[in-house]
């Protein structure tokens, strides 16, 4: 990730993509971890080069035409918030620049590629161009998480992208509720 600070090279992403390659086994570890760590990249050029990585990464693996792609599995959950955070902030710093039509680009190839499907690319679009994500129990009427999710398990549909992100959500604020309250200020 350091690497990619100052400039994505050839060189630079083709070492990270040789090196996540050769870990396939920990690819879901390696994904959340470079999610979290993109949250904290103050620079928009540097969180563009990560995804330049993660495009290399991915566009590799489907070009080579096999059935099962462990990595576009394991990075697919963690793909709408790395392209958020980066996407909203290229909007903040340069609402008019280049970087934020960049990452939109990034989720475009993957929906014409296969990486993800259209109805994918859409909800992962909406969630990423979106100013403000509803807070966590504020669920739609129509889609509270939880019980779609069920809904469309029960029927033998995979749930969509929106429907994953309201379980999710909802989990979190069970275990928020969960959680022991931390002892007042004296």
């Amino acid at each position: 990730v350091a690497s990619l600070e100052q400039i994505a090279s050839r060189d630079a992403i083709r070492a990270g993509r040789t090196w996540i390659e050769a870990n396939v086994p920990a690819a879901h570890a390696i994904a959340g971890n470079l999610m979290k760590r993109m949250m904290y990249l103050p620079r928009c050029a540097h969180r563009l080069h990560i995804l330049f990585l993660l495009h290399d990464v991915l566009q590799t693996e489907v070009s080579k035409m096999e059935p099962l792609r462990p990595l576009a599995t394991a990075f697919k959950p963690h793909l709408v918030w790395m392209l958020r955070p980066s996407y909203q902030l290229a909007q903040s710093t340069s609402p008019d620049g280049e970087e934020s039509g960049k990452i939109l680009k990034l989720l475009a190839l993957w929906a014409e590629r296969g990486i993800l499907s259209a109805r994918e690319a859409e909800e992962v679009r909406a969630i990423v161009v979106a100013k403000e994500l509803p807070p966590p129990n504020a669920q739609p009427a129509l889609a509270p998480g939880q019980v779609l999710h069920q809904a469309a398990v029960q029927a033998g549909q995979p749930p969509t992208l929106l429907q994953q992100v309201g379980a999710q959500l909802s989990a979190q604020q069970a275990a928020a509720a969960r959680a022991p309250m931390p002892p007042q200020g004296q």
